[in-house]
């Protein structure tokens, strides 16, 4: 325990200071689990130091087997199985020791926390499964057990998962991030907190951080410094993965501050073709909404009574300048409705004529006979700008990619 922190005293719930011990350490993360799939080590980091702050390590350090090996709950839940992890918890649920009292309060303090850190949907998936982590004797909230399950819930924990989770790691490549190496390391490492929680080990650790690294091109000075490392290496000094990447960084560091490396703007990290489809079409249903938007605000405006005289034009041989309010409109019938309905307008006449002149210039699109009933319609109909026309052929796109074959579906996927 450390001295430091008021957390690492002999908790006494029956007093105001342990009471108030107790209200703190169940405060919610900053950061809620939701149980989707790559998003876990943002909330594992926040219950690391939550862990580190409140005392909560000593008792995630779970001892397993005979002889027993101790492995740390936090960055190894797939090295414990649930059943060994649920006969440990009992055991100490059923003590009655001062030690195994204080186990208890903190086990349950975790707990209660985990609980307060977790989307609803997550938290009515607990509930249907409060028989794996409550334990009735002590009205105790497992907070072992709970994370246990969160992982189970939020990782994929199947071999296929730790495999796809091996090739995006084989895949990693720094124009995919910008050309930060900063950044492509950090991905890295948060791919290899997932195989660590499933329980696996990228045996070829070194090996693919040397490949990533040499995706590189440049500054020289980097490819070069990447280059002499792994002539070290070969020729048997000693280096670990870790080491490689921290010394990387810290080369690009020194690079970037003397203004030697070049960054660029595409930010891209690696996306699958799920992603491009949904992109394509949020891109396309944005567009679809601002037109719709833009279409029924002028149909409003048209019936609005407040605003009738807009659309009623002069008589013949009047003048088609009108002042209302102080401000001066004047009639037009924007290029014979092709720019916007007749109406009086705070623009002349003669700008719409111009902006037709501009327009002959471009190849014309040919007129549907749907445009031609439509302005004799009651309501104007929907056209699509050059934007949504580009949106909807993306989408067509990559939606036609994704249709050939299940095998395609299924390589999509990974």
């Amino acid at each position: 325990m450390d001295p430091l922190t008021p957390y690492s005293q002999k908790i006494d719930l029956r007093t105001e200071n342990g009471r108030k011990i107790y209200e703190s350490c169940t405060k919610a993360l900053s950061v809620t689990f939701d149980a989707v799939a790559g998003k876990h080590h943002v909330f594992l980091t926040a219950l690391k130091n939550a862990a580190d702050e409140r005392c909560w390590r000593e008792i995630c350090h779970v001892p397993i087997g005979t002889p027993p090996t101790t492995f740390d709950i936090l960055t190894q839940p797939g090295k414990i199985s649930f059943k060994d992890l649920r006969a440990h918890c009992e055991a100490i649920w059923a003590g009655t020791t001062s030690d195994q009292l204080q186990q208890q309060i903190r086990i349950n303090m975790m707990g209660v926390c985990l609980l307060n850190s977790v989307s609803a949907t997550v938290s009515q998936r607990l509930d249907k499964d409060k028989e794996k982590w409550f334990f009735k004797n002590r009205g105790g909230k497992d907070g072992l057990l709970i994370f246990k399950l969160l992982m189970q819930y939020g990782l994929q924990t199947t071999r296929y998962g730790s495999e796809t989770t091996k090739e995006k790691l084989h895949n990693l490549n720094v124009k995919n991030f910008g050309n930060n190496v900063e950044e492509m390391l950090l991905h890295r490492k948060t791919l290899l907190d997932d195989l660590q929680a499933q329980g696996e080990i990228f045996h070829e650790d070194l090996f693919w951080a040397f490949k990533c690294l040499e995706t590189v091109q440049e500054p020289n000075a980097f490819v070069r410094y990447i280059e002499d490392q792994k002539n070290k290496w070969e020729d048997g000094a000693d280096l670990t993965a870790d080491e490689l990447c921290r010394s990387a960084e810290t080369k690009f560091k020194l690079l970037s501050e003397a203004g030697k490396w070049k960054l660029t703007n595409s930010k891209d990290p690696i996306k699958s073709k799920e992603d491009e489809k949904f992109l394509a079409l949020a891109a396309a249903v944005k567009e679809l909404a601002k037109n719709t938007s833009r279409t029924a605000k002028q149909t409003k405006t048209g019936d609005n009574p407040k605003l009738k005289w807009k659309f009623e034009p002069p008589a013949a041989g009047a003048s088609i300048e009108k002042v209302v309010d102080g401000k001066t409109f004047w009639w037009c019938d924007g290029s014979g409705g092709k720019h916007h309905k007749a109406m009086y307008c705070r623009h002349k006449p003669t700008d719409c004529k111009e902006q037709e002149n501009k327009e002959k210039d471009q190849k014309p699109a040919p007129a549907s006979s749907t445009d031609t009933n439509n302005q004799t319609g009651s309501a104007p109909k929907l056209k699509l700008n050059n934007n949504l026309v580009t949106a909807l052929a993306a989408l067509d796109k990559v939606l036609q990619t994704s249709t050939d074959s299940d095998d395609d579906a299924e390589k999509d996927f990974v």
